[in-house]
């Protein structure tokens, strides 16, 4: 046979045998593109419904393959995240074989990782929830999920929403956000969370309290 330059029908196709190569060579095809690269296994979700403050925690294993895909880069650079939409959860905790992992980590192929994350609830609605691991280069590693329910009221984490304008960077080290209403005397809490370039979310918040004039 001359190979792919003659046209065939697909009688010809059938009676060659083409059909079982062809179904192969997509299987082969479809687990390439699949990119086999982590298992997780041994999950748990503390909790399946919980009030906004409350906490979730995610418990399992993982194991890199050591067969890691050729067209991605190592796990050299690897941060334990958490695979949800938006920032209905925010994550307070992450422990990999009970180290803290607040940062990324090199991980080693063909071993299994224990790890252990603490969510808190913020916003009320019925929120998928996946363990993931961000590998730099690779993009996210989403391992199974479940659906958590969160009930309340978006009020009870948050407090008063103050009305801001857009945020501009004033230069390389500092971001600003103007506020539109004038504030009150009373305590505050500024939250914000920051995007690195390696993938991973840190989190932190500051306080601060304004005071009445004392009257003159």
């Amino acid at each position: 046979m001359s190979g792919f330059g003659r046209r065939m029908n697909a009688k010809q196709l059938v009676s060659g045998g083409w059909v079982l190569a062809l179904t192969l060579l997509l299987s082969a095809t479809a687990a390439a593109h699949g990119e086999r690269t982590a298992h997780f296994y041994d999950m748990t979700w503390s909790k399946t419904q919980v009030a906004v403050n409350d906490e979730v925690i995610i418990e399992g294993k993982f194991r890199l393959f050591k067969d890691w895909p050729v067209n991605l880069p190592p796990p050299d650079v690897a941060f334990l995240g958490n695979g949800t939409p938006g920032p209905v959860l925010v994550r307070t905790e992450s422990w990999i074989n009970g180290q803290a992992a607040i940062q990324s980590m090199r991980l080693l192929r063909n071993r299994d990782y224990a790890f252990k994350t603490v969510l808190k609830a913020r916003l009320p609605g019925r929120h998928p929830m996946h363990p993931m691991v961000n590998v730099q280069g690779a993009g996210p590693l989403l391992g199974p999920g479940t659906w958590v329910e969160v009930t309340g009221r978006a009020e009870d984490e948050q407090g008063h929403r103050l009305t801001t304008g857009p945020v501009h960077a004033r230069d390389s080290k500092a971001l600003e956000m103007p506020l539109l209403t004038t504030l009150p005397a009373g305590r505050y809490r500024v939250k914000y969370r920051v995007l690195s370039v390696d993938g991973h979310v840190l989190d932190a918040s500051f306080k601060f309290e304004l005071c009445q004039p004392e009257a003159p």
